[in-house]
């Protein structure tokens, strides 16, 4: 049984995981290049 409320987050926070995931990918991939630029990014 799913819950009307669960299907309701996970369709209101949907939108958010991609940009999240690039926003992380690109602080990983500057980490070794611009350390300070990476640590004011998190």
């Amino acid at each position: 049984m799913v819950s009307l409320v669960s299907l309701l987050a996970n369709l209101l926070a949907a939108p958010a995981v991609a940009p999240a995931t690039v926003f992380e990918l690109v602080t990983t991939l500057l980490c070794p290049v611009a350390p300070e630029l990476a640590d004011r990014a998190t």
